[in-house]
């Protein structure tokens, strides 16, 4: 186990999370997937001429790259099923 999986460390994300799922009988991540929020974070890379990810779209690709992925994205954010690719070093 890495020094920072401790049992304690394990629980605190686990509660962090559920907390996080969660909150006053609102899905927090139903107000984080929806379309003008996507959209919105879209428009703020566009505009600070973000850099390209690990997956190497650039802003001028994102575009369309959101308009092809959008939807399935959304369902893997709210069933937990999104896995990000790895940053490599």
């Amino acid at each position: 186990m890495d020094k920072l999986e401790t049992k304690e460390y394990i629980r605190a994300c686990r509660d962090v999370n559920m907390k996080m799922k969660k909150q006053d009988g609102i899905n927090i991540i139903d107000r984080i997937v929806t379309n003008r929020n996507l959209w919105r974070a879209y428009q703020k890379v566009k505009e600070n001429g973000g850099a390209p990810g690990v997956d190497g779209i650039t802003v001028h690709e994102l575009k369309s790259h959101m308009r092809k992925y959008f939807e399935p994205l959304k369902m893997k954010l709210k069933d937990e099923t999104y896995q990000p690719q790895p940053v490599n070093n």
